[in-house]
């Protein structure tokens, strides 16, 4: 595997944890080391894993078009969209990395997860935005072990409505995701395509009330090559979630216009 340089948005996500944003370049997307959850980004494949991250931003590239929003999009993120937006880029970036590699539509509702895709999301939330609490470690080497409490906990914050079943480690992961004897996860760092997003519409779920706890919002975002040529289009869908580390969480992903 190759060993990436990461750069690293800093995210001020609400839980007992405050992070700090940082700013400037491109919204490339790959891999990195641990922390709490922070947004790292990565562009370049030189250093160790073990290497700090550098810092820069991402959110403002990923909408460099300027998005105006309307009302509704308003009323479901708060009046500062923009800053809402980038504490939740985690969920939108591992979601749309997830979907572009699986083109499987993903719904983490009312059915059990499928594994590849909720693996790749939860992956790459530990791998390239950097999470740790109690419940995780780093070896020497760079692994991360994250106990089964605290994967749970990862799984509570990215999906909504999450049943409390990990799912099953897919084949895809068997050299980056093992379970030791302590039923420890071992997450071992890799690398991955260099992509690019840009945002491109928000739409707003019909609420049933002024407080409805199913209204969601979904984030259509176009997947670039790191050249820039558009290689497909997903759509992110998440829903208010108080017991999220980002306050929301993410309901389903589904490409909508595959370029390929």
């Amino acid at each position: 595997m190759k060993k990436y340089t990461a750069i690293c948005l800093t995210l001020a996500l609400i839980s007992s944890t405050a992070l700090s944003a940082c700013a400037q370049t491109t919204a490339s997307v790959n891999t990195s080391s641990p922390s709490q959850l922070q947004a790292s980004q990565t562009i370049k494949s030189t250093n160790s894993i073990a290497t700090p991250l550098s810092t820069t931003s991402t959110y403002s590239s990923i909408n460099s078009k300027h998005l105006k929003f309307d009302a509704g999009v308003k009323q479901f993120f708060g009046t500062d969209v923009d800053s809402t937006l980038s504490k939740i880029e985690p969920l939108l970036i591992s979601a749309g990395r997830a979907e572009k590699a699986y083109k499987t539509q993903f719904i983490s509702y009312g059915e059990p997860l499928e594994p590849n895709v909720a693996w790749s999301i939860v992956h790459t939330l530990l791998n390239t935005y950097e999470y740790k609490n109690s419940e995780v470690s780093q070896k020497s080497d760079g692994t991360l072990v994250v106990t089964a409490k605290g994967m749970k906990e990862i799984f509570s914050t990215a999906f909504i409505d999450f049943s409390g079943e990990i799912p099953k480690i897919p084949s895809d992961y068997d050299d980056m995701i093992t379970l030791d004897k302590n039923g420890n996860y071992n997450i071992s760092r890799s690398d991955g395509d260099e992509l690019d997003f840009q945002l491109k519409n928000i739409t707003i779920s019909k609420a049933n009330s002024a407080t409805d706890p199913t209204q969601s919002a979904t984030i259509i975002m176009d997947v670039l090559s790191s050249e820039g040529d558009k290689l497909t289009t997903v759509a992110v869908e998440v829903r208010h979630n108080i017991n999220s580390t980002f306050l929301y969480s993410i309901q389903s992903v589904e490409i909508i216009n595959d370029e390929e």
